[in-house]
């Protein structure tokens, strides 16, 4: 291919990896919202039933007694709002990172098959950009792994990856 050919090609390429990609992020940034909103329902919910649950209590040893209780146990443990997975919010951060910095690499290349006035120095810096945000989140990652590994958090035997909750079970 001669170099007007490819100039063309790649004038007609960029639409095609534009548009899905800006719609995959529109809708990446939707989910995200919709996610933060249902989750603040849920987190107001919980309050509101603590709550009404304290106001039964007219005393601090009916609460002490019933803190003893398997109820109150169970009430107890479920203040959190979700458990702590490290190692799934790792891997999450793992997925992150390559996602981003795969398109990094991708817009750097398509930016230097384009002349500047083409667009090609944006490109390419969006790309460099993206990249480095995408080896942060891998960089992250392996810091967190490792540390979580050091403190105990995680450990890497078969027992305590199979007991971590599966996002199909959330």
């Amino acid at each position: 291919m001669d170099d007007q050919t490819m100039h063309h090609f790649m004038q007609d390429l960029l639409p095609i990896i534009a548009i899905p990609t800006m719609t995959f992020a529109g809708a990446w940034v939707l989910s995200l919202i919709v996610g933060a909103f249902r989750h603040r329902a849920h987190l107001r919910a919980q309050a509101e039933f603590h709550n009404r649950m304290m106001d039964k209590f007219s005393t601090a040893d009916e609460f002490a007694a019933y803190l003893q209780s398997d109820a109150g146990k169970s009430f107890f443990e479920n203040l959190t709002s979700e458990p702590s997975t490290p190692l799934n919010k790792i891997l999450s951060s793992i997925q992150k990172g390559a996602i981003t910095a795969l398109l990094g690499v991708g817009l750097i290349v398509l930016g230097k098959s384009f002349t500047p006035q083409e667009g090609g120095n944006v490109m390419f810096v969006i790309g460099v950009v993206s990249l480095m945000i995408g080896v942060g989140f891998l960089a992250s990652s392996a810091i967190s792994y490792r540390l979580a590994k050091s403190w105990g958090i995680i450990s890497v035997n078969k027992t305590a990856v199979s007991n971590q909750p599966s996002s199909a079970t959330r």
